[in-house]
This record gives C-alpha cells, sequence and structure tokens, in this order.
C-alpha cells in the first residue's frame, strides 16, 4: 500500500449555488457546473476550485471505456509522453506507461505519471489501435487516488456544508437571563411554579446563514403542515447528590468528566419566518422534559427545520450558546437587625438600652422611628421586591422586565436561580417597595456561574460565598447560607455612603447578625415566561 502525503482539496463554496439550467438542485454542481465542454480542458478551467467534480475527472483522467475516445477528447494523444519503467527489480521486467504532461509541461490540465499502462503486444499496435492495448494498473490507480482522492474528500465536505450550512445566531431575550427559576426547595409543584429547575427558556434567534450562496433566506411556513419549526435542546451533566442549598458545591472536577451528558428538549414551536436581520425573541416550553438546576456543563442548541434557499421543508439549521451554570442569587430583606454606629442591633436592644436609644432619637422628644423629622427607622418590616435583569451597566433610575416579584418578610430572604451567558458583569436590579421609605433601587452585577470542561480542562468553578447562617435542628450547629450572588436590604444609622447610583449603602457586619431562618421564602410569582 502507498502512503501520500495529500493535501486535502477546498472547493469554492459559492459553486454549489451557480445557477446550471441542466439540473435545478444546487448541489449538481458539485459534478458538473457547465463550465468544461469538451474542447477547454485549460487548467483556468479544470483545474480551478470551482469545477464540477465529474468534469474535473473526464478532462484529466480515464476509465477502462474511455482511452481515447471520440466522445471522450481529453485527455488526448497530443499531450502524451510513452516510456519504459522497470516494474520487478528483480528480473528487470519493464512496462511502457504513458504519462500526461500537464500545463507546465505544454499539455493541458493535470500532470500524471502513470495515466495509463501499455500491455505486453502495446507496442506492436498501430497507432489507430493504441487504445485497445492500455490498461490500469496499481501504479495508475496509485496516480489517480493522489489526485482524485483531496477532491473527493473536498467536494464530499462541500456537500456536508452544504446541507448543514444553516447556522442560527443566539442572543440574549429582553429579559437578558435566558430563564429564571424559583429556588426556594428541591424540586415540587406549587401551583404550577416548579422550583429548582428550569421550564422555560427565552431567547433571540436569527438566521445567520453564510451568505456566499444567494436566496439562503428561511422561506415563509405553513403551520397547517407543520413542515417549519424551531425547537430548543438543553445539554448538560447532571452533579450527583446535588444539594438545593449549594452545601456540596462546586462538585468535583474530575467526577464531573466522567459523567455522560444529559439532555432536555423543548415543544417544538411553529414559525413564519427567521429573519437574517433582526433578532426575533422565542420562548421555549421545556414543561415535559424540565433542566434541572443542579448541573454542569450547560449548551443551549436551537435547531431550525424547514425551508432554506431550494431545500423546502427539509433543511436543517443550527444554533449553538454556551450558557453559564446555574447561578444562584439570594435577596435579604434584613432588617431584623439595624446597624448603629458600625455594630448591629436588634430593635428591641435599641430600645433598651438608653445609650443606644438617644443615638436614634434625634429631636430628643422620647419618641424614635419619626422618619418625617429625620430620624432613622430601626423597627423590622415587611418589604416587596422586584428583580429584573440588565444587559449593560445601569443608569440611575435604570428599570428593567422584572423576572420575580414577592412579598419579602424581615429576616428573610429569597433563592432565584438564573441562566446568563456571560461569566461577568450580568447587570441586576433591585425594586425594593415599602410601607416607611416608598420604592428604593438597588442595582449589582452578578457573576455567571462557570462550571464545565474546555478543550479537555476543567475550568476553575465559580466559589460560592456565604452570607449569615442559621441553627441546624439542634439548634446549636451554625450553617452558612450559601449562594453565588447575595444582596441584601437594611437600615443603619449613620449612613457610610451612597453606591454609583445614588443608593444609600453600609457595610453588614454579619458575624454580628441574629441566626436566620435556614430556608429561603416561596416566591409569589417567576415571571418565565
Amino acid at each position: 500500500m502507498t502512503f501520500w502525503d495529500i493535501q486535502l482539496f477546498s472547493l469554492t463554496p459559492s459553486v454549489i449555488g451557480n445557477s446550471n439550467p441542466l439540473a435545478s438542485v444546487p448541489v449538481a454542481n458539485l459534478f458538473d457546473t457547465n463550465q468544461y465542454n469538451q474542447t477547454n480542458p485549460d487548467p483556468d478551467v479544470t483545474l480551478q476550485s470551482n469545477i464540477g467534480l465529474s468534469e474535473y475527472t473526464n478532462a484529466n483522467f480515464l476509465s477502462p471505456d474511455t482511452m481515447f475516445t471520440a466522445n471522450f477528447p481529453y485527455p488526448d494523444w497530443n499531450s502524451i509522453v510513452e516510456y519504459d519503467e522497470v516494474i520487478d527489480v528483480n528480473t528487470g521486467k519493464t512496462r511502457t506507461y504513458l504519462k500526461k504532461l500537464g500545463f507546465a509541461e505544454g499539455g493541458y490540465g493535470e500532470s500524471i505519471n502513470h495515466l495509463a499502462a501499455g500491455r505486453w503486444f502495446y507496442q506492436y499496435l498501430p497507432s489507430s489501435l493504441k487504445n485497445k492495448g492500455l490498461k490500469l494498473d496499481k501504479r495508475v490507480y496509485s496516480d489517480y487516488a493522489q489526485k482524485l482522492i483531496p477532491r473527493a474528500v473536498g467536494y464530499s465536505a462541500g456537500l456536508l456544508d452544504y446541507f448543514f450550512r444553516g447556522t442560527l445566531e443566539i442572543t440574549p431575550p429582553d429579559q437578558v437571563a435566558y430563564s429564571v427559576t424559583d429556588g426556594s426547595q428541591t424540586p415540587y409543584n406549587d401551583n404550577g411554579n416548579l422550583h429548582q429547575q428550569f421550564t422555560h427558556i427565552k431567547a433571540k434567534v436569527r438566521n445567520s446563514t453564510p451568505d456566499t450562496i444567494p436566496g439562503e433566506e428561511v422561506q415563509g411556513c405553513d403551520q397547517l403542515q407543520q413542515n417549519c419549526i424551531l425547537q430548543a435542546i438543553a445539554r448538560y451533566k447532571i452533579i450527583p447528590d446535588y444539594m438545593d442549598d449549594l452545601s456540596n458545591y462546586p462538585p468535583d472536577g474530575t467526577t464531573m468528566q466522567n459523567i455522560e451528558f444529559s439532555y432536555s428538549v423543548s415543544g417544538a414551536r411553529y414559525i413564519d419566518n427567521l429573519s437574517s436581520v433582526t433578532p426575533q425573541e422565542y420562548t421555549f416550553d421545556f414543561s415535559a422534559n424540565p433542566i434541572p438546576a443542579g448541573i454542569t456543563d450547560l449548551y443551549l442548541n436551537i435547531i431550525f427545520k424547514g425551508t432554506l434557499g431550494n431545500e423546502t421543508d427539509i433543511a436543517i439549521a443550527v444554533g449553538k450558546k454556551d450558557l453559564m451554570e446555574p447561578t444562584h442569587q439570594v435577596f435579604w430583606n434584613a432588617t431584623d437587625m439595624f446597624k448603629l454606629d458600625g455594630n448591629l442591633y436588634t430593635s428591641d436592644e435599641i430600645r433598651n438600652t438608653p445609650s443606644l436609644f438617644d443615638r436614634v432619637d434625634l429631636d430628643n422628644d422620647l419618641q424614635i422611628n419619626e422618619v418625617s423629622e429625620g430620624e432613622p427607622y430601626i423597627d423590622p418590616y415587611p418589604m416587596t421586591f422586584g428583580i429584573g435583569y440588565l444587559s449593560e451597566p445601569p443608569s440611575t433610575g435604570d428599570t428593567a422586565y422584572y423576572s420575580a416579584i414577592t412579598k419579602v418578610q424581615e429576616g428573610r430572604y429569597i433563592r432565584l436561580i438564573a441562566l446568563v451567558d456571560k461569566p461577568q458583569d450580568n447587570y441586576l436590579v433591585l425594586e425594593e417597595t415599602d410601607n416607611i421609605w416608598g420604592s428604593t433601587y438597588f442595582y449589582g452585577a452578578s457573576p455567571g456561574v462557570v462550571n464545565q470542561e474546555a478543550s479537555g480542562v476543567w475550568q476553575t468553578p465559580t466559589p460560592v460565598e456565604t452570607f449569615r447562617y442559621g441553627l441546624d435542628i439542634d439548634g446549636i450547629t451554625q450553617i452558612p447560607i450559601r449562594q453565588h450572588y447575595s444582596m441584601a436590604v437594611f437600615g443603619c444609622y449613620p449612613v457610610e455612603g451612597t453606591d454609583p447610583y445614588g443608593s444609600l449603602v453600609c457595610s453588614y457586619p454579619e458575624s454580628e447578625a441574629i441566626p436566620a431562618e435556614l430556608s429561603p421564602s416561596l416566591i409569589d410569582t417567576v415571571y418565565f415566561p
């Protein structure tokens, strides 16, 4: 067997889209582009990367029944040189071969050292019958293969590229987060709200098929015939023994690398068209096959099946997005304690300690919590949180489409789990509304969790943070409350400063905080979809 240093052939993609009146199906151009007409074996035709495979072979090669016949004028005798070559070094036996001269040698097209082999009687035949004395032997086939295999591979790749040429661009929805779910407890169904799993994903989709081939737009779709659909597939690895409070997070990278992928498939949705200019937002329903929160290596694939260019009802276009892993975000109503002069106190401690009481009774009338008089409000109070996501750094007063709205009692927190596509700078807004101060906006930038393998290397996972703690069932053991990002709203005096968006801020000495309830509050409404 002979091995070659083969340089693969690269087909010009536009060849598939060239108009051919003899074969309206574009892929027919892979074989015949109607450029070679058996009179023009010139290299600027037959050796180009936009010529059909049959045209290339017709002009440059022989087959047992096309050896110098009238119906196949090329290769011709004018480009042929005869020579003898030793085929057995032990006996010195020789054989006559025909060499085809290429363009650089004064011939046409390809240069082929072994175009054909002469049989034993070849030399005795008259010129008009010499073609009857030729054959194709292993040396001929070896030379042919060295030329034809790279081109065949290139054309095969072109064929695959054509049928799978359709690409989709996936970008975040107007809501910015691809999905948000209640992370309050282990997965269960409460009034239709599924917790710790994602039942819907929103994304913007655009037809990004390269325009190197004309007419590649996605055509209109007939819903009655159900022949034009979008469908989403989530690909991920399930974390063994996942704990919903992140007490055993992050998982071990070696363990996760050996776990097979799992999949969740959305319901199919019919579409009228898919723009190549403006991304359109779609919601994909995974209710029948939810995506769990305890996963790593999350990828979102969206598939289009329908009409693309000349392929009616059968074309496939695929988009892929590497989403960050589920990100746990915790939001606190921390008014169960008040920060006074750098320390945390309960309201009862302040009321029952004269020196502390005097610090918040600013007008010395033995009355506190007089907000209208400029005094701080030290007592706990319920809050309503509205939480939304922003696509860029916020400006003062920016609001967002809220993904969750809920009432949170003092000393309690809620847990949201979000899917985003950036490891950093995922901006969000928390609108806090109460009966004391009205509405106040707080802004932050949450990470997106990275917890996956990339190019065979396990990426450094996003660390889990802690904020406050609760007590185990023994009433003694302290258990930290874990998340990837947290935000707490509480009162303090004096105020330590303002954030870049004008909100009053103070640091929180959480080591002084009283134990909190370990489990998060249930969320009233998660707006997904």
